[in-house]
């Protein structure tokens, strides 16, 4: 069983010898989305079925999201960290963007403001804030009780790019 480096042309050339370890680089680099699914697939079963160590170079990293268990970021040629990619516990402490269309957008930001210390934004008609996820439904019911309607309401975890710039410290857009 042996190492074997290549592109996304080499991977069937690669399995004929029966690696322990896959390295693919942009794997789905250029597929169509059916394409880019069916590579995504398949590395998951070969890693998951055929007990092969797959690693990926990617810069795709929503795909990285959806296809790898853990992720190693690299900065200027140093490893910066490794790290599960879905740590259920992490999920649930982490700050998760909260989106809701209210009646009164103004006294539910002094809320936010004077009842939970979070300072809200407009973003496309919505007020955006960061919450713990349990925080949520405590927000929901300080803003019935103060009679502000609640019309919708959108939660977004943060992305692996969110998580990505987080790490390395840098934010591509001032």
């Amino acid at each position: 069983m042996g190492i074997y480096w290549c592109g996304r042309l080499g991977i069937a050339q690669a399995l004929l010898q029966n690696p322990s370890v896959l390295i693919l680089d942009e794997p789905t680099n250029g597929l169509d989305p059916a394409g880019i699914r069916e590579i995504r697939h398949y590395i998951r079963r070969l890693a998951e079925e055929h007990g092969v160590a797959v690693i990926i170079s990617s810069h795709l990293l929503s795909e990285i999201e959806l296809m790898c268990d853990r992720i190693g970021v690299i900065k200027d040629g140093e490893l910066v960290t490794i790290q599960t990619v879905h740590d259920s516990t992490d999920s649930e402490q982490d700050s998760n963007q909260v989106q809701m269309e209210v009646s009164s957008a103004e006294k539910a930001m002094e809320l936010l403001k004077t009842e939970y210390e979070i300072e809200a934004k407009l973003t496309r008609g919505l007020r955006t804030f960061q919450s713990q996820r349990e925080e949520i439904p405590k927000i929901i019911q300080t803003f019935v009780r103060n009679e502000i309607l609640v019309y919708q309401v959108m939660v977004s975890r943060a992305t692996l790019e969110d998580k990505f710039f987080d790490l390395i410290g840098e934010n591509v857009i001032e």
